[in-house]
């Protein structure tokens, strides 16, 4: 359920929610964060050197898909 959704059902509930964005997140959510982060330079590394040597296929691969696949 989406935040939208779920503050529609608690206003119509006759509750109303308080939502706190404050601290430190927590630290599943540091870990996510940094696995998407190494996700994203890893495929700008394979897309700029793909780019470099002009290997086009190599380039579409990493785009959709994160990796070529002679890196699997």
């Amino acid at each position: 359920m989406g935040m939208f959704t779920r503050t529609i059902r608690l206003l119509e509930a006759g509750l109303k929610p308080v939502y706190v964005f404050d601290g430190q997140p927590p630290d599943l959510k540091k870990q996510e964060i940094a696995k998407r982060y190494f996700i994203a330079n890893y495929s700008n590394y394979f897309l700029l050197r793909a780019d470099a040597t002009e290997d086009l296929q190599e380039a579409v691969e990493v785009f959709f898909f994160g990796h070529t696949w002679s890196d699997k």
